[in-house]
């Protein structure tokens, strides 16, 4: 860890203390100060998967135990590979479900969104060409963790460490299951997603769902109009001829609606964020833009304990012992911030953080 972070110093930090990390970091103050930030950074997106759940549950009159139990169990259908959660548009019943719109469900944008928010004001040119792969992933883990917590119907946090967003929790580890050996890759399976087809040699993101994944993110922070995205109709795609052979579907979620209007059609409208001027059916559930709702609650949601945090004690039912959960909260954020990275480096590692301590090669 520290030899990595000696490495990303060296390559961020202007002429004069980019070769002095070793004086600087004495008693490890650098390690620590870029751990508490990192720290703060995560917490901010496990809390906002939770704060997107409440304002989906509110906005579609998802009430009852039983309501929010059913809508949890159809988003963990299926497997890593392609959880209906992770689209923004499903059209067709069962097996013949068609999804479109990857990685664009509210859910995720929105908490995707409090990545860009943190870097938003890093100027263009200081900013790294790679795409934020890893901040999505946490996003998208973010979310998944908090799909968890309903499965019951009820916000149920698991007591102690197993409440935590953290990496002993939901980062790739083995565990003795009835006797045996079982390698969990949590996150590798993530970073699959984000990988080439072998057998195609594409993407399996590609780059015009990358731009509109950013680009409609972007919107939940900015509230502003976005110019139309063009809508073209992909080729069809084969069946993949192996296990190996499989990518994210690229497919317009306006095309996909207007070609099947079949009355089996399910219709579960986007969630969008203001300004967004699609009106297709989603996977969310009723009608509705969320964004304006979402903006008049901002405020009153900025002090809101959540316990999806690495550091503190999880259990019990998020809507009681408010002033334990906000006094464990300060204790999460340091006291003291007094930070040598400017913005721009402080993004960099924290848009690299997340791939840290993990072997992907497991």
């Amino acid at each position: 860890m520290a030899t990595k972070l000696q490495e990303l110093w060296e390559d961020s930090m202007p002429a004069g203390i980019h070769d002095q990390y070793l004086v600087l970091n004495t008693n490890k103050a650098i390690e620590v100060l870029i751990h508490d930030k990192l720290n703060v950074w995560r917490n901010s997106i496990g809390k906002s998967a939770l704060k997107a759940f409440k304002t989906l549950f509110s906005h579609e009159n998802i009430l009852t135990a039983d309501q929010c139990k059913a809508y949890i169990a159809r988003q963990l259908e299926g497997t890593y590979k392609s959880y209906p959660y992770y689209y923004s548009h499903a059209v067709g019943e069962a097996k013949n479900v068609q999804y479109a719109g990857p990685f664009q469900l509210y859910l995720i944008l929105r908490t995707f969104a409090e990545h860009l928010k943190a870097i938003d004001g890093i100027p263009a040119d200081d900013r790294r060409e790679d795409r934020p792969t890893g901040a999505l992933i946490l996003a998208i883990l973010a979310v998944h963790c908090a799909l968890t917590f309903y499965l019951t119907g009820c916000e149920v946090v698991p007591i102690g460490s197993d409440g935590h967003f953290s990496q002993a929790v939901w980062g790739d580890k083995s565990a003795i299951v009835e006797g045996m050996k079982k390698q969990f890759k949590t996150t590798s399976n993530l970073h699959s997603l984000f990988k080439q087809n072998p057998v195609k040699k594409i993407n399996r993101v590609s780059p015009a769902q990358w731009e509109h994944i950013i680009t409609t993110a972007h919107a939940h922070i900015k509230k502003s109009r976005l110019e139309p995205i063009p809508k073209t109709l992909p080729p069809a795609q084969s069946e993949p001829q192996s296990d190996e052979d499989w990518e994210l579907p690229d497919i317009d979620p306006n095309s996909l609606t207007d070609r099947m209007t079949s009355p089996a059609t399910e219709q579960a409208p986007e969630l969008q964020p203001e300004g967004a001027t699609s009106s297709v059916t989603a996977a969310a559930g009723t009608t509705g833009d969320i964004e304006g709702s979402e903006a008049e609650e901002s405020e009153g949601n900025d002090d809101q304990p959540d316990r999806m945090v690495e550091d503190g004690t999880g259990g019990g039912n998020s809507d009681n012992n408010e002033e334990e959960e906000e006094e464990e909260e300060e204790s999460i954020e340091p006291e003291s911030s007094e930070c040598c990275l400017d913005s721009a480096q402080h993004a960099t590692l924290a848009d690299l953080d997340y791939s840290l301590n993990r072997n992907l090669d497991d």
